[in-house]
């Protein structure tokens, strides 16, 4: 399931060549332009960037011939860099925008500084991510069309082996891209898209002359009259950043970010920075009515309470964690970010709701659609949930940003824990992260599985997250018996979970929403409930 579905889609015919576009967002604000990168990747990779940014913005994609939605062709003139720039003004002239922002990544970089310089009129800001120069994919290379016994590294960059081994391409290619630890799910999508188009697609659109601007890379940086912001990784294993710390010397005028250890596709790897970064620069609107308070007027203590929408359990519990508390501080004013169908029972409850839970995107209907009549993969499951995470973590950020809450409660708010620790930066308050399960176990435990390989990465992750950043969680709760932990190690290499568990959390036992010893008397509550003394019962949960 998406995180958010095109306002309005199409196909559009510029210059002899069909593309697809794609509008998200409200119609009346402010444009803002994904551009299309190589024909290897079609424009699905803005996914964890279009959630966020069409709150604000009337965000438009469109994917060029050879990939997405658009036309297939291995006619070299479709892939022109003149030519994307005219799609672009094509698309904008036919959706009767006169100017608008920019983004643009890798060769897309390219196109956006080129789409300025050649339109400056047409283009308001332009952020060039990991940008190429034209030379990288249309200069002369003659070992590309050289036939060889075995290709290795750079080798595979070859019109012969992309014809042999495609898949091989695309997992070197792939790699190079998501140089980071921990990529694979970013690596996975990417070979995943890359096999919309074809090696013949891809091969008439690089190592050609024929395709470089008319206009000189110099002309163009200097013709350049809108603000630009440069975003590079240092450990950009395509586009070296050298490129780039040369766009910046040659126009200080521009904004430059270097991202330390970062890839060429920081925008996936590291997004909240760079969702952040954009919005700084282009200057996300502000609500019209604000509020504010002095911290010593803060005279009431307030929480914001995260409860997960998978499994009705969560709101209970934290229902009655909740009046615990306000037993314990009886001035505590609690709001809830949560998504429905927890917010049902909050509600029944006299729970107040944040505003901004409306933004949320429904976890449990992504769960809904990945369960098969009688199966569901969990691990999966959680992992397509990726880019729904992403948005909804945004939300938590800007709820937060609004209201100095005095602790922020999470329970199981997995997108919560994890971009704190990728992000312990933006934490500005005491942090409780609750959960009754710790890690991922596969399903196929076969030597050498994909299942084996993944959640030991997962794992992995996790473990160096705490180990890295211990003061993200102010307190870490295990709802449960430390007893109940399966002996099982997190992976090879890693500790066993219930060593690990007792370490990192305080388990509490269970958390119920009544008081247990009301029902100690099991044969008054067979009585009550109309079974007989020796009736045998079975309970599922």
């Amino acid at each position: 399931m998406k995180a958010i579905e095109p306002t309005e889609s199409g196909h559009l015919t510029v210059q002899g060549f069909e593309i697809f576009y794609e509008l998200f967002g409200d119609p009346q604000a402010s444009p803002l332009l994904c551009i299309p990168t190589w024909q290897i990747a079609p424009s699905c990779h803005w996914k964890m960037q279009i959630p966020y940014l069409a709150r604000y913005f009337r965000v438009i994609t469109w994917d060029p011939p050879g990939i997405g939605g658009a036309e297939r062709t291995t006619d070299p003139a479709a892939f022109e860099c003149d030519r994307v720039v005219d799609y672009a003004i094509g698309l904008l002239d036919h959706l009767g925008i006169e100017q608008t922002d920019v983004i643009g990544l890798s060769m897309g970089g390219t196109f956006g500084l080129w789409l300025a310089a050649r339109y400056p009129e047409r283009v308001k800001r332009a952020i060039l991510i990991g940008s190429v120069p034209p030379e990288w994919a249309y200069g002369e290379d003659p070992t590309f069309w050289i036939k060889r016994d075995a290709y290795h590294g750079w080798q595979k960059r070859n019109a012969n082996y992309w014809r042999e081994d495609y898949e091989g391409w695309l997992d070197f290619f792939f790699t190079k891209i998501c140089s980071e630890p921990h990529s694979t799910k970013s690596k996975e999508d990417f070979i995943n898209w890359a096999r919309e188009t074809t090696p013949e697609i891809l091969i008439s659109s690089v190592i050609n002359k024929a395709l470089m601007p008319e206009m000189p890379l110099a002309e163009a940086i200097e013709r350049v009259r809108c603000p630009i912001f440069l975003i590079h990784g240092t450990d950009d294993q395509i586009a070296p950043v050298a490129y780039c710390r040369k766009l910046a010397a040659t126009r200080p005028d521009w904004d430059y970010l270097e991202m330390e250890e970062s890839c060429h596709a920081p925008h996936w790897r590291n997004p909240v920075r760079t969702n952040i970064e954009i919005a700084n620069f282009l200057g996300v609107p502000q609500p019209k009515q604000r509020t504010w308070r002095r911290s010593m007027s803060r005279r009431r203590p307030k929480a914001l309470f995260v409860c997960s929408p998978i499994g009705l359990g969560h709101a209970q519990r934290d229902i009655a964690i909740a009046n615990e508390l306000r037993r314990l501080v009886p001035e505590l004013q609690i709001e809830w970010l949560a998504q429905h169908p927890v917010t049902n029972v909050l509600e029944a409850n006299g729970e107040t709701i944040h505003p901004m839970s409306k933004l949320l995107v429904s976890e449990s209907a992504h769960w809904e659609s990945c369960a098969g009549e009688h199966q569901l993969h969990c691990f999966y499951a959680w992992r397509n949930m990726d880019e729904i995470l992403l948005a909804n973590f945004m939300v938590f950020l800007e709820a937060v940003r609004e209201t100095p809450y005095d602790v922020w409660i999470g329970d199981e708010a997995w997108e919560v824990d994890y971009y704190l620790h990728e992000n312990p930066e933006v934490k500005t308050a005491p942090y409780v992260f609750l959960t009754d399960f710790l890690g991922w176990l596969p399903i196929d435990r076969s030597p050498g599985s994909r299942d084996v390989f993944l959640t030991t990465d997962y794992n992995a992750e996790m473990i160096e997250h705490i180990a890295r950043y211990p003061r993200v969680r102010d307190r870490a709760i295990y709802i449960g018996d430390y007893d109940d932990l399966i002996p099982e190690s997190f992976g090879a290499n890693l500790p066993l979970i219930p060593d690990w568990t007792r370490e990192h959390f305080e388990a509490v036992g269970y958390i119920t929403p009544f008081d247990p010893a009301d029902y100690a008397d099991t044969q008054a509550v067979r009585q009550r409930l109309g079974y007989d003394p020796d009736e045998a019962l079975v309970f599922l949960t």
